[in-house]
């Protein structure tokens, strides 16, 4: 019931206001017009659509096209593209019972995912880019954010000496890069969004570390915005989804930008793929461009906390994300 009533304060917001729920969105900047939750679209006619091979293979969707390859399972929002995990808002659904599906026409996932995964993914919704690009690298916390600290190892170090990396290989490249400190200080999350609009960027990556309860926890997580009044990987919908923002515009965009760097660090440190999510995190929601944030390692297990503050894994981490971020302009 919690969630109906999300969803009806997210249509009738949506309604009332010129430009959706978006409040205060910069001159030029138009917000997507509000997607039904309950509306579904079944894989094979997306397939379809789109020139994309599908088949049922042991109750998994396969889909293939130009060398690429998705793999989704009925009852599950786990999705693998090119062998990466992307988690969607909701789980696809085959079986007219609820039950596994006996043929493909069975198969169905929301029109949501389908419009802000499926068709980015398939880069179905390519735009034109600029030719000079502009990216902000946000290293996380600073100052009196000491973020984790795990085994006399402080996050605010790591995001910094990680993102100055990035930064310098992204320059390397061709790009405006812009950082939102360069030193240990205070930034608040307003201001971090802010520089990204200030400068015009076309992406915002915010770099940080990750801690867990379990100390075996491990690998590589990628968030971005979550669809708003629908629920994030692992939060319901809350009252915080209506507050102001400029990310919705964006979040087909954010998931191909996070999906880009996902695999080429999965692929450069063989580390565990922990997936490309989605979380109402207040750096995401008011940055006005795609933006993601990167959890690039658990600083509470030993391991792989003296493995994220060694030389080699910093300089392999920094040459993934900034090449994940080139590939995402290039091809998306």
């Amino acid at each position: 019931m919690r969630r109906e009533l999300y969803l009806i304060l997210f249509s009738l917001l949506a309604w009332l206001s010129p430009v959706g729920i978006i409040q205060g969105i910069p001159l030029g900047m138009t917000a997507s017009e509000p997607i039904p939750a309950n509306a579904w679209v079944a894989i094979d006619t997306f397939a379809k659509k789109h020139q994309i091979q599908c088949r049922l293979v042991s109750n998994q969707v396969i889909l293939t096209k130009n060398g690429h390859r998705m793999v989704l399972t009925p009852g599950s929002n786990q999705v693998l593209f090119d062998g990466i995990k992307v988690f969607l808002t909701y789980p696809m659904e085959g079986g007219r019972t609820g039950g596994m599906p006996t043929r493909i026409a069975e198969c169905r996932v929301r029109q949501l995912d389908v419009h802000y995964y499926l068709r980015p993914l398939w880069g179905l919704n390519l735009k034109q880019k600029r030719k000079i690009r502009t990216v902000v690298i946000d290293p996380g916390h600073g100052g009196r954010q000491d973020g984790t600290i795990q085994h006399g190892v402080r996050e605010k170090d790591l995001t910094l000496k990680t993102a100055l990396q990035v930064a310098s290989k992204l320059r390397a490249l061709g790009y405006k890069v812009y950082l939102t400190r360069h030193d240990d200080r205070d930034i608040s999350l307003d201001d971090r969004a802010n520089l990204a609009a200030k400068y015009k960027a076309d992406a915002l990556v915010s770099i940080h570390y990750n801690s867990a309860p379990s100390l075996s926890a491990r690998g590589i997580e990628t968030y971005v915005f979550h669809l708003y009044g629908q629920p994030g990987t692992h939060s319901e919908p809350s009252s915080d989804d209506f507050m102001p923002g400029y990310a919705y515009p964006f979040n087909g965009q954010s998931r191909c930008l996070g999906w880009c760097i996902q695999k080429r660090i999965i692929n450069a440190l063989k580390m565990q793929d922990r997936g490309v999510r989605s979380e109402n995190l207040k750096v995401l929601r008011l940055s006005a461009c795609p933006s993601v944030l990167v959890e690039c390692g658990f600083l509470s297990n030993v391991q792989e906390c003296k493995q994220c503050a060694s030389p080699a894994y910093q300089k392999m981490l920094s040459d993934a994300i900034a090449q994940g971020i080139h590939w995402y302009f290039m091809d998306f």
